[in-house]
């Protein structure tokens, strides 16, 4: 991506209207570039996966005949047998007829529910804090954190300071 940077040598002072509003130019104007590339990159992006998911359409149709007649095979020789496959092993590779079979297809917020009120044992709570909330109740104190409810000391190990710059910017 080409690159242009804009002089920001000391020797630039925003010091009149007119240097801020030919600063915003000079701003929104890399930013339509960026926004310009993005979008790009991102429509390239796309074209890529659909020629991807082309790639596995033409290879699954130029292997089905294949793929059916290896099935077949497998039912013409003594292939190893098990509760769930069938399989047969040759110098190239394997052979394997995943059997059919039940699978669970579960709806998670009714299942969930149902457990609640028969087995609670089969559900586990995962703890999360309450970050807003708590956030409410600190204060900094010679850099510590305190809670100003309780007045306690958090560990450092709990919750540590950054101080995050300020920041301008142009909308």
């Amino acid at each position: 991506m080409e690159q242009n940077i804009v002089n920001t040598a000391p020797e630039w002072v925003c010091d009149s209207p007119e240097k801020a509003d030919w600063a915003i130019e000079k701003i929104k104007e890399c930013r339509e570039r960026r926004d310009l590339y993005i979008a790009a990159a991102e429509n390239r992006i796309a074209q890529l996966k659909d020629q991807i998911e082309q790639s596995k359409e033409d290879c699954d149709s130029q292997t089905s005949y294949l793929m059916g007649a290896l099935d077949n095979y497998l039912d013409m020789v003594p292939a190893k047998k098990s509760k769930t496959q069938i399989s047969l092993d040759l110098p190239s590779g394997k052979i394997v007829r995943k059997l059919e079979h039940p699978d669970y297809v579960k709806n998670e917020p009714a299942l969930l529910r149902y457990l609640q009120e028969h087995d609670p044992d089969m559900v586990t709570y995962t703890p999360k804090i309450k970050w807003a909330d708590l956030k409410k109740c600190l204060s900094i104190v010679d850099g510590m954190v305190i809670r100003s409810d309780t007045g306690e000391v958090i560990d450092a190990d709990c919750i540590s300071i950054e101080i995050v710059s300020s920041k301008t910017d142009v909308k």
